[in-house]
């Protein structure tokens, strides 16, 4: 319900994903030469992203990055390491 950008939280334009319209977007940016998977404040999402990642891990081979807030508990910010 809010994002960063106004055009994901008040113009609407963000989208729901299932794991392979993930999966299928994350490579294809990979094949247009990204660097990295970076995904803004996920914290409130991570629970759900967390097995997506994982198993998109040894395809993607490039780097994840989460922009945390600060406000995310020690055990949080592990279980994000992890992944």
């Amino acid at each position: 319900s809010y994002c960063y950008t106004p055009e994901t939280s008040r113009d609407r334009q963000g989208q729901d994903l299932t794991f392979e319209a993930f999966r299928f977007r994350a490579l294809e940016l990979k094949s247009q030469g990204a660097r990295n998977l970076n995904l803004i404040t996920p914290s409130h999402y991570f629970r759900a992203l967390e097995p997506w990642l994982r198993d998109l891990k040894t395809e993607l081979e490039v780097p994840v990055i989460l922009k945390v807030t600060g406000y995310e508990s020690i055990a949080q910010i592990r279980r994000m390491a992890g992944v």
